[in-house]
């Protein structure tokens, strides 16, 4: 106990140091992207959700993130970007690692940054884990699925 009382103070150094330096926000659980739920085509993961992009779009993508990601992070930003490209047949979902587990444990999912490809049957065309992909990569990935 004596030692992690010495260490404290480097402790929260580091940490400072390194969220400051890598862009990564320490954000509160459930704090990522509050604004991006109002985007019909990019909404938060959710089973009823899932269930009416499958109804309403060709395509639907799973995009598996964390808070803590940086890649999330540059993902979600380039997606906001581009937003008003998003295909009309095509809806991205944001599945939380840390909330949505049952969906994650179902597909294999292991890390944040996976893309899960969904045909309009639900079934899982392809999942891709990217260090970095934005909307013109997963529109390349849908047409070499299909």
């Amino acid at each position: 106990m004596k030692k992690l009382r010495s260490r404290l103070p480097l402790i929260i150094v580091a940490w400072i140091i390194i969220f400051h330096t890598t862009g990564i926000k320490p954000v509160v659980y459930g704090e990522f992207g509050p604004s991006l739920w109002e985007y019909e085509q990019y909404e938060d993961y959710t089973s009823e959700s899932f269930e009416a992009a499958l109804a309403s779009s060709e395509n639907v993508v799973v995009y598996v993130w964390a808070n803590r990601c940086p890649t999330c992070t540059r993902f979600e930003e380039s997606l906001l970007s581009t937003i008003d490209q998003i295909p009309d047949d095509l809806t991205i979902l944001a599945a939380d690692i840390d909330r949505d587990t049952h969906l994650l444990a179902s597909y294999g999912v292991r890390s944040q940054s996976t893309t899960l490809y969904f045909d309009k049957q639900g079934s899982l065309l392809k999942k891709q884990v990217a260090r970095d992909h934005n909307l013109n990569n997963i529109l390349q990935t849908l047409t070499t699925i299909k």
